[in-house]
């Protein structure tokens, strides 16, 4: 589970994106001062949402895996076409 699309106002009035919050472990996320300020203002206080994640620290961190894999399948089947228009097909 995780919660997206948070936005901030920052001390110096400019809006940033929030990272996703993914519940794994908690929800208690630090603000980093320098970044954010001291007293931020809540914009939008994103939607929680539910799904199979990759795991943190891996290249694809926090992604569904689902929608990723599915991603990757569709390039890799651009790339073979590509690769076959390049080459001819050897049917």
């Amino acid at each position: 589970m995780g919660i997206r699309g948070i936005c901030l106002r920052n001390h110096e009035n400019i809006v940033m994106d929030y990272p996703p919050i993914l519940t794994i472990g908690s929800c208690r996320k630090r603000l980093d001062e320098t970044l954010y300020g001291r007293h931020p203002i809540l914009e939008s206080k994103g939607t929680a949402d539910t799904g199979i994640g990759f795991e943190s620290g891996t290249p694809f961190d926090g992604e569904n895996v689902i929608r990723t894999l599915d991603g990757i399948a569709k390039e890799v089947t651009r790339t073979i076409q590509a690769f076959e228009l390049f080459f001819g097909s050897k049917d």
